[in-house]
């Protein structure tokens, strides 16, 4: 009995500095993205790694205190809390269909797919947001740039959205799932 306490205690414990160090990378990487002009979002770095190590409230909570304090620094970010909290729903679905195959470990390859669920999730609900609350300018000039180019090169503003939200939500999903799965690694030596 004394044991079952003690090993919740450890995973309560380490469950909230994984959270911490999450916000904090997600939100580090959100700000650099603007400040270097990286036409990615960046807020979500870590947020499939808490889900993968901690579970699916842990994930929830870290996506939306990200974001949230993301509107400090863009107000446009509070609408898109809700795509980051597909990223960890998402994330918790692969997890959970990986783990019934091979309970012992998440390989690489259930973080990609994890995030490519959860970058093509966030694509459809974050164009959607982006087409009707913002008419496709959300005044984040590293993200508006991409769907002006491809505006030029269409001459379609709606499609512009899709095809440039899709195809940076792919990538900044796949770069999250490849640091996310660094992190996991790291939580599995520690823990």
């Amino acid at each position: 009995m004394e044991n079952i306490k003690s090993e919740k205690v450890k995973f309560i414990i380490s469950s909230l500095i994984m959270m911490a160090l999450a916000i904090f990378i997600n939100c580090c990487g959100c700000v650099s993205a603007e400040k270097f002009h990286i036409p990615l979002y960046l807020d979500s770095l870590l947020t499939i790694g808490v889900v993968a190590s901690c579970g699916l409230v842990p994930g929830f909570v870290c996506a939306l205190f990200s974001n949230l304090l993301l509107t400090y620094f863009d107000y446009t970010m509070l609408p898109f809390v809700s795509c980051h909290i597909l990223t960890a729903f998402f994330a918790w679905l692969t997890f959970n269909h990986f783990e019934k195959n091979d309970s012992r470990h998440l390989s690489l390859d259930a973080f990609l797919w994890a995030g490519f669920w959860s970058g093509l999730s966030n694509a459809v609900l974050g164009n959607i947001i982006a087409d009707t609350l913002f008419f496709s300018n959300t005044e984040t000039p590293r993200i508006d740039i991409t769907v002006q180019g491809i505006y030029i090169a269409l001459d379609n503003l709606h499609l512009a959205t899709y095809l440039a939200g899709t195809i940076e939500n792919l990538t900044d999903k796949t770069i999250s799932a490849v640091l996310s799965f660094g992190l996991y690694k790291l939580y599995k030596k520690v823990i």
